[in-house]
């Protein structure tokens, strides 16, 4: 009983990630990052499905299609240049972070020396006044 229930939910988990995939945004990226998901769930899967089949081989059917499954995810994944296409992406967005970041660090520091500069006015001008005090007594 318990390997039917197992078995049944594996396979909604694999009908659910070709859900999944209709209903995004269709730029490459998207795609791409949606193809790369949907492998990795289906390499998890696949893994679980494996450690069940080396206790009850009734699982080994189960293994071999979602293998063939996910080989076919990973066709068009190759064909697209996916792993390039994300890696950009990340750079990207490592360097807009990386950027505002530092325009941010920028803003701190000017701030900093700003108040610094302030502060050394006020003290020139402090001793400015003193010293035409002494000389004017």
């Amino acid at each position: 009983m318990d390997f039917k229930i197992n078995r049944a939910n594996a396979e909604n988990e694999a009908s659910q990630l070709g859900i999944e995939y209709a209903s995004r945004n269709n730029t490459a990226f998207n795609r791409c990052k949606d193809l790369d998901r949907r492998i990795k769930r289906y390499d998890v899967l696949i893994s679980d499905l494996s450690t069940k089949a080396i206790k009850n081989s009734g699982y080994n059917d189960l293994v071999r299609k979602y293998s063939a499954e996910r080989l076919e995810l990973q066709k068009p994944f190759a064909q697209q240049d996916c792993k390039n296409t994300i890696e950009f992406e990340k750079l990207e967005e490592s360097a807009d972070i990386l950027g505002k970041g530092f325009s941010q660090y920028e803003l701190d520091i000017l701030e900093k020396s700003r108040k610094e500069q302030n502060k050394l006015y006020i003290i020139g001008a402090v001793v400015l006044v003193f010293g035409a005090y002494i000389i004017i007594r």
